[in-house]
């Protein structure tokens, strides 16, 4: 019985990913060559993204509170980020970019739609977009006798929202990678802790090269 695995590409998105992005993550675009290898590797049959959605009043927008970028608030859900505006629903910021743009997906899906929370993993609290993603990876966990095995996440950015979506993922698979170098950090000193965290859930990190090989 020949196992299946998904892909995930986490918010590859141009304010992320292209250097003048509104929030734009420092050498974002070096992951960009082990993302598409791993997508053309065939060694997927499933093939999903998603996207920073926001309005553009979000709750995690530092412009939103008159608060300053990257300052920490204390909100009614616990300590956010306050981020620079970024990925406001239907602009060119929260577009794939154009290398991404081009490829194809079985699924792409929104989060952070609702202004009042932030959602860092659309597997977790995310809107409706939650239960529509669970119960389309539940879908895939076992049909026509081929058990989804693995899923594979990569993207932007690995100390918050990839992160999060290994996390998340983990509740609902057993096994999940990470794959290190297909991410790019908001803060590089965080990368430590992140691997910390992830390797205490189950998470195995590996290289691109890593996993292709494995």
């Amino acid at each position: 019985m020949r196992i299946r695995k998904a892909f995930i590409l986490v918010d590859g998105q141009n304010d992320f990913v292209q250097p003048l992005g509104a929030l734009s993550i420092p050498n974002a675009r070096e992951a960009i060559p082990n993302i598409l290898k791993l997508y053309e590797s065939g060694r997927f049959d499933f093939k999903l993204a998603t996207r920073d959605w926001h309005p553009s009043d979000h709750i995690s927008f530092a412009a939103t509170h008159g608060a300053v970028p990257f300052s920490v608030k204390e909100l009614n859900y616990g300590p956010q980020v306050m981020w620079t505006t970024h990925c406001v629903a239907g602009t060119h910021g929260a577009q794939l970019i154009p290398e991404f743009n081009e490829l194809s997906f079985d699924a792409i899906f929104n989060k952070g739609t609702d202004a009042n929370r932030e959602c860092y993993s659309v597997f977790n609290y995310c809107d409706n977009e939650k239960t529509k993603f669970n119960r389309m990876i539940k879908s895939l966990l076992y049909v026509n006798g081929r058990e989804l095995s693995e899923i594979v996440v990569c993207g932007y950015a690995g100390d918050f929202c990839v992160e999060a979506t290994a996390l998340g993922a983990k509740d609902l698979m057993p096994k999940v990678t990470f794959i290190d170098d297909a991410v790019a950090y908001v803060d590089v000193t965080n990368r430590n802790a992140t691997h910390i965290k992830l390797k205490n859930a189950g998470v195995s990190i590996m290289t691109t090269d890593e996993w292709l090989n494995s």
